[in-house]
C-alpha cells in the first residue's frame, strides 16, 4: 500500500471548506455548509465523458458564480477523475490521493481558457484567495458511505414538503421506493421505518445522455430513443427490486423515479418552472409508452430541491442542524487506518474521514459571521493588531495603555 507524502501540499489530509460543489455525471448542485443553496452556481455542467480540459472550463464557469467566501470542495462523480487531474498537475505521487488541491488549474491566466475577471475577483478574499479541493470518490468515505450527494435519503421530507403525489397513494404512506435517475445511472432507495436508504449496492445503468446526444433536436427521434432508454431503466428496476416476482416483492409496491441531471435541466428551470413544454411532454410520453406499471411514476426533480435536500442530508450527517451560523467544516482523512470494502464483488481500499463544524472561514474574510467562536477569533485578531500598532490615539484601550505606561514611569 502506498505511503502518502504529507509534505506534498497538493495532496492535503486536513482541509477547511465553506462551499460544496456536487458535480454529478450530468448536473451540478452548489450549496454552503450551512445549507444555503447557491442557485446561480447550479447548472447542467456534469462530468459526462468530458476531457479534463472541458471539465476545468466547467468548474471555472460554476465557481465564477459563487460569491460566498471560503474554500470550495468538489464532490460526487467529479471525484472519480482524481488521477486525471493529478496528471494535469504533473503530480506523480501519491497515487490516488484522498484529497487533491486543484486550485492552480482553476485560478490561472494561462492554460485552456483565460480566467474571466469575475472569477479572479471571486478568489481575492481574505488576502490569500480561496482553495479548490477535489474529494476522491474512489477511496474516501464518511460514516461508511460516500460524502454528500444523498438527497434521496430525505425523500420523505421532500415529498411531504412539496406534495409530490404518487398516483392515488396518499401522502401518509408515500412511495415504497425512490429512484435517483441521472443521465448515466440510477440509484434505488427503499423506505424502512419511514426513512429511505440505498436498496442493494447496485446501480441502474442507463444511456440517457447518449440517447439525447444522438437525437439532437429531432423530437420524433428523441421520443423513440428515450422510450427505449426508459424501457431499459424499467427492466433494470424491475429485476433489481424483484417486482416481477410477487413472491419476493408484490407488484403493487409504489415507486417514484425522480429524473435529475441534464434531462431535468432540459425541461425545468433551477427553481422548478417549466422551461420547454414541448420537451417536457415528449419526455413524459416516452416514459409512459415504456411503462406498463401504474404504480411506477416519473417526476422531474427541480434542481433547487435536489441541492436543498442534499445540503440538508449533509447537515444531518454532520449532526450540525440548528447549530446556528455554520461557516465552514474541517475534514481530516485518517491515513493510518485503511479500510477494506467490497463493491460489485471486488475488494477496494478506502479511508475514513472525520468531518466536524469548524466555523472558521479559511480563504475568506470573517465579516458578517455571527458565530460566537468566530466573534471571539475576531476580538483576538483586533486586540493583537491594536497592541502592535505604534499610534494608539483614538482608542480607549490605547489610552488606557498609555495611562498605564505613564504611571509605571512615575513609580520608577
Amino acid at each position: 500500500m502506498e505511503t502518502f507524502n504529507s509534505t506534498n501540499n497538493l495532496t492535503p489530509t486536513k482541509i477547511d471548506v465553506s462551499v460544496i460543489v456536487s458535480m454529478g455525471s450530468s448536473s451540478t448542485q452548489t450549496y454552503t455548509v450551512n445549507g444555503e443553496v447557491i442557485k446561480d452556481a447550479c447548472n447542467d455542467n456534469g462530468t459526462g465523458k468530458d476531457t479534463i480540459e472541458k471539465l476545468i472550463a466547467k468548474i471555472k464557469e460554476t465557481i465564477s458564480k459563487i460569491k460566498v467566501e471560503g474554500n470550495i470542495l468538489l464532490i460526487n462523480s467529479i471525484g472519480y477523475k482524481c488521477n486525471e487531474f493529478m496528471t494535469e498537475l504533473s503530480v506523480t505521487s501519491p497515487n490516488n490521493p484522498p484529497i487533491l488541491d486543484i486550485s492552480s488549474l482553476i485560478v490561472t491566466d494561462t492554460g485552456y481558457i483565460k480566467t474571466i475577471e469575475g472569477l479572479k475577483q471571486a478568489f481575492k478574499t481574505g488576502g490569500g484567495g480561496r482553495k479548490i479541493y477535489l474529494l476522491n470518490r474512489n477511496n474516501t468515505q464518511y460514516k461508511n458511505e460516500s460524502f454528500g450527494g444523498n438527497w434521496a435519503e430525505e425523500s420523505k421530507s421532500l415529498i411531504d414538503e412539496y406534495n409530490t403525489p404518487v398516483n392515488n397513494v396518499s401522502q401518509d404512506s408515500g412511495p415504497d421506493f425512490v429512484v435517483d435517475l441521472g443521465g448515466g445511472s440510477g440509484t434505488i432507495y427503499e423506505k424502512n421505518n419511514g426513512k429511505f436508504t440505498i436498496y442493494k449496492n447496485e446501480k441502474i445503468i442507463t444511456k440517457m445522455n447518449d440517447y439525447l446526444a444522438a437525437s439532437k433536436d429531432d423530437y420524433s427521434e428523441v421520443l423513440t430513443n428515450l422510450t427505449n432508454g426508459y424501457s431499459d431503466v424499467l427492466t433494470n428496476l424491475t429485476n433489481l427490486t424483484d417486482l416481477a416476482d410477487p413472491a419476493k416483492l408484490p407488484r403493487n409496491k409504489k415507486i417514484i423515479i425522480f429524473q435529475t441531471g441534464k434531462m431535468r435541466s432540459d425541461v425545468l428551470e433551477v427553481n422548478g418552472t417549466v422551461k420547454n413544454q414541448t420537451v417536457y411532454d415528449t419526455y413524459m410520453t416516452a416514459f409512459n409508452e415504456a411503462n406498463d406499471n401504474a404504480n411506477i411514476s416519473l417526476r422531474f426533480l427541480p434542481q433547487k430541491f435536489e441541492a436543498q435536500f442534499e445540503a440538508k442530508n449533509l447537515l444531518k450527517k454532520l449532526e450540525a442542524e440548528g447549530i446556528g451560523a455554520l461557516t465552514s467544516i474541517k475534514i481530516t482523512v485518517d491515513l493510518n487506518k485503511p479500510q477494506t470494502g467490497v463493491k460489485s464483488g471486488k475488494e477496494y481500499t478506502y479511508y475514513n474521514m472525520d468531518v466536524v463544524p469548524s466555523n472558521t472561514i479559511v480563504g475568506g474574510s470573517r465579516r458578517g459571521v455571527k458565530s460566537k467562536r468566530g466573534a471571539k477569533s475576531r476580538r483576538r485578531t483586533r486586540r493583537g493588531t491594536r497592541r502592535g500598532t505604534k499610534s494608539r490615539r483614538g482608542t480607549r484601550r490605547g489610552a488606557k495603555y498609555r495611562r498605564g505606561t505613564k504611571s509605571r514611569r512615575r513609580s520608577r
